[in-house]
């Protein structure tokens, strides 16, 4: 079993190639997990089209192993991890949000000084909505006048975070941001008000296609246009299942970015597997199971015909 640090997947597949790690089962043995990704790229690299598929589960113990410092520092990942790194780097996220989302802004900043984050782009899609809070705090903590002007959606996350007694008393959130003052306070209200149910496009992806259906149906996301644009990209597929919770047969479009949508939210388990999976997924599920399959490198491909007309993805 490999135990090395720093790991470069391409360079292990350079070293099986040479000869290192023996054949068949004792190259199994000698990689472990790593096997099918190793594999996978020696494949490519001696152009053979056979690709083992690999799962959900495989993606998110390299994101583990990742942030332990298996395949090196941050900014080398994507070297070392070869085609992966785009759903690694997700994963990565996911599990770093998921560990944040009930810190402060200040201990957020205290780990961002102490390079659990990593720099620049990386940074800003790990901290979403909270980087300009963040970065102005860690500026401020290092003696730096850089401030990050805080835009319409940092000003909600800030009053929800307000709401929750964060940044201590109204004197003290008075002097903090005394320029967003007024646009904090009017937040605030709203929050409160119950004019504002959902923060951020972050929350969307917390709920389940079916519990935000139910929500709609509940009244949170409003009507017509203002339905529509608190839902974005969401707003066909949720809505189609508000119809199918309503009884009617009424079919928004379907295109290729739903369906890449509902392949991510795949990946994350939101469906199920098998039997489960087809029967939530209904007359969508070849067209998404498709990209999953794409997306995992396995070769796979389902066939439904006829096409339903709503879906417009050719």
């Amino acid at each position: 079993m490999l135990t090395e640090k720093n790991i470069s997947l391409p360079n292990l597949a350079n070293r099986v190639i040479q000869g290192e790690f023996g054949n068949g089962l004792e190259r199994r043995q000698k990689l472990g997990y790593l096997y099918p990704l190793v594999q996978n790229i020696v494949n490519e690299k001696l152009i053979c089209s056979f690709r083992s598929p690999i799962d959900n589960d495989l993606i998110e113990k390299i994101a583990h192993k990742s942030l332990e410092g298996v395949f090196g520092p941050f900014n080398t990942l994507y070297l070392n991890l070869g085609n992966i790194y785009p759903q690694v780097q997700k994963k990565i996220i996911e599990i770093i949000q998921e560990k944040i989302k009930n810190k402060t802004i200040d201990e957020i900043s205290k780990e961002v000084m102490q390079g659990k984050y990593g720099n620049g782009d990386f940074r800003k899609k790990v901290l979403g909505d909270t980087y300009n809070l963040v970065q102005n705090k860690v500026n401020e903590s290092l003696g730096s006048n850089k401030r990050y002007e805080l835009n319409e959606k940092n000003i909600e996350v800030l009053a929800h975070r307000i709401i929750k007694g964060e940044f201590g008393n109204e004197e003290q959130i008075k002097i903090e941001f005394e320029k967003y003052y007024e646009k904090i306070n009017k937040k605030i209200t709203q929050i409160k008000n119950g004019e504002i149910s959902i923060k951020t496009n972050e929350d969307l992806t917390d709920l389940t296609i079916e519990q935000l259906a139910n929500k709609v149906i509940e009244g949170n996301f409003g009507n017509g246009f203002e339905r529509k644009k608190k839902l974005g990209e969401l707003y066909p597929i949720v809505q189609n299942k508000v119809n199918e919770i309503l009884g009617s047969n009424y079919k928004h479009d379907i295109n290729a970015k739903s369906v890449q949508i509902l392949a991510n939210r795949v990946l994350k388990r939101e469906f199920g597997n098998g039997k489960i999976r087809r029967e939530k997924l209904g007359e969508l599920y070849p067209f998404v199971q498709n990209r999953v399959n794409e997306m995992l490198g396995c070769h796979t491909v389902y066939e439904e015909k006829p096409i339903p007309s709503y879906i417009k993805i050719y």
